[in-house]
């Protein structure tokens, strides 16, 4: 058995006066953020994501690294993907432009609110302790 391989991901945990935001796609919701390229630093990334999913959004600061995920299952045979959850301040518009990638955003403003399906177990965690 050949050793697997890994993609690093990183997403990005948006909050402000209005909750935490997640977008949807036909599949699922899920917080911004998406594969790092190259040789991209966390910080690149996410700014680059960012900027092509919430056209007309502007990051502030990317902070802290809140936590970290090995998703259950493999993207494609014999790879993986790490997730890495990072505080990210931006200056979202009040009117959102989403790539078409996404077909919706939502808020989360309370735990109760945050779906019941699509959302990862540590970012879950994460978004439950910034709620509370």
């Amino acid at each position: 058995m050949g050793m697997k391989k890994f993609f690093v991901g990183v997403k990005a945990i948006i909050h402000d006066e209005r909750g935490v935001l997640f977008l949807r796609d036909p599949r699922m919701v899920d917080l911004p953020g998406g594969r790092i390229d190259d040789s991209e630093s966390f910080d690149q990334a996410l700014r680059r994501e960012i900027s092509e999913e919430l056209p007309g959004t502007e990051v502030i600061s990317v902070g802290e690294l809140l936590g970290a995920s090995r998703l259950s299952f493999d993207i494609k045979e014999d790879t993986g993907l790490v997730l890495l959850f990072f505080r990210v301040v931006a200056k979202v518009p009040e009117q959102i432009i989403l790539s078409d990638e996404h077909e919706e955003y939502i808020w989360v403003k309370s735990v109760k609110d945050i779906p019941e399906t699509g959302v990862n177990d540590e970012a879950r965690r994460i978004i439950t302790s910034i709620l509370n």
